[in-house]
């Protein structure tokens, strides 16, 4: 009787594993460059929602889920800034719950007021329901163009890596190119609003599959 018990548990346990686990996963793209760099001690938060694209979208109701995501900054000096991230799917895609959190720098490598150049190296986790599913990073290079003021317009431009299983012989990983291009207002010296585009080539090594996204996200934000 207790063996048969056992047995009971550990098949559900296993039901309950592969059933946990999302034919797909989501991922933020988006950059979301203050209007300038932080200065030292600076705070600044953001909150939006965009379109998040799906790891394996054909096995999916939709390319990209519509999400919301969350973002904290500090200046660490007026050169060098941390973040860390979160997003959420809200679509209807997939019956799991998705989400993913990152961490970034944002690096500058100069200070002129009119154009400014650097680079944001970032990790990634990404979840379905409570368990994390995978991992990635990325490597924007990035560009502010301060001349219009409020209007400040940045890009980034750089390579993105993923993976789920890179144990597994099925080739669970993937990489791509990403092009960011956003404008932040300044409003009343504080208050920030950043429009991006995130457009997207997505190579998938499970499948050989090649994607492409254009992913838009508006968040509002405030800096202490």
């Amino acid at each position: 009787m207790i063996k048969t018990k056992h047995t009971l548990i550990f098949l559900t346990a296993i039901v309950l594993i592969i059933n946990s686990c999302a034919p797909s996963l989501v991922y933020s793209p988006s950059i979301n460059l203050p209007p300038k760099p932080l200065q030292k001690d600076e705070i600044q938060l953001l909150g939006g929602a965009g379109y998040l694209p799906e790891t394996l979208p054909d096995r999916t109701a939709a390319k990209m889920a519509f999400g919301g995501e969350a973002t904290i900054r500090y200046g660490f000096n007026n050169t060098i800034s941390g973040q860390i991230k979160g997003w959420y799917d809200f679509s209807n895609n997939v019956e799991q719950k998705r989400w993913g959190l990152s961490t970034a720098s944002i690096i500058t490598f100069n200070d002129s007021s009119d154009f400014r150049f650097g680079v944001m190296p970032n990790l990634a986790m990404v979840l379905s329901d409570n368990s994390i599913e995978g991992g990635g990073g990325s490597l924007p290079f990035t560009f502010w163009l301060n001349k219009y003021n409020p209007f400040n317009i940045y890009f980034g431009f750089g390579p993105i890596v993923g993976f789920r299983d890179l144990t597994d012989e099925a080739n669970q990983w993937g990489w791509g190119l990403i092009l960011n291009t956003g404008i932040s207002i300044l409003l009343e010296e504080r208050f920030t609003l950043n429009l991006e585009f995130s457009g997207i080539k997505q190579v998938n090594e499970y499948n050989g599959s090649n994607e492409y996204f254009l992913s838009p996200s508006l968040n509002i934000g405030y800096i202490f």
